[in-house]
């Protein structure tokens, strides 16, 4: 989900300039007028950030914004950006708020599950590293300059990320609650006397420790 996310930022700072330009500004108002796309998407992590918070959500911090993400690549993906620039420019806006919110719950969803020191530092360490590497190469490179500026395979490539990472966020839910399901079964089957014992058993196992439930939504 971190390499979708990271793919799609990296994809919108090379995509937005040209659609920009194709509004008639110059390439320095160009870079200007990406301000505008960039700030409204930090209000959005805002936004998202305080609401999932008050709500006690992660799964649905991380659905939301894929699915306004998918809204805007598709409107990129249908309109012509020769004939109808500005409509390409307000979808930038959705394309934006779908990408970056998506980060810090993403992030804060993993360290959520991911228990014992050493294990969650490594963890986190792997996702940033995989994730903007991997993501970083792809969306440098799918905005292809033969297909300026209709980009065709650039939106076709980020839609079917946007729809993937649905996929991937409802099985990565799915896996938890089996896996929590399994250790609701091993504390049942344990007496009630015996809960320390287990607990210092799993002492070292980190979050595959019985008592150590993962975080589904909150």
């Amino acid at each position: 989900m971190f390499c979708i996310t990271a793919s799609g930022t990296y994809a919108l700072s090379f995509g937005l300039p040209t659609t920009i330009n194709l509004l008639g500004y110059t390439a320095a108002n160009a870079q200007l007028l990406t301000i505008p796309v960039y700030f409204f998407a930090c209000c959005m992590t805002v936004l998202n950030a305080v609401v999932a918070d008050r709500l006690g959500r992660r799964f649905q911090a991380v659905l939301s914004p894929y699915v306004i993400g998918l809204v805007g690549i598709t409107i990129c993906l249908t309109v012509s950006p020769v004939t109808k620039p500005g409509v390409i420019y307000f979808a930038m806006f959705l394309v934006a708020s779908g990408l970056f919110p998506c980060t810090p719950a993403i992030v804060s969803w993993i360290s959520n599950n991911l228990a014992g020191q050493w294990k969650r530092a490594v963890g986190m360490a792997l996702e940033f590293t995989l994730g903007n590497g991997i993501g970083g190469c792809v969306g440098s490179n799918i905005f292809l300059t033969r297909e300026k500026p209709e980009y065709r395979t650039a939106y076709l490539i980020e839609v079917a990320f946007f729809s993937f990472g649905w996929v991937l966020a409802i099985t990565q839910l799915l896996l938890l609650v089996r896996a929590n399901r399994k250790k609701e079964a091993i504390l049942a089957a344990t007496a009630e006397g015996e809960r320390e014992r287990l607990d210092e058993d799993y002492k070292d196992e980190g979050d595959k420790n019985p008592t150590f439930m993962y975080t589904l939504y909150d």
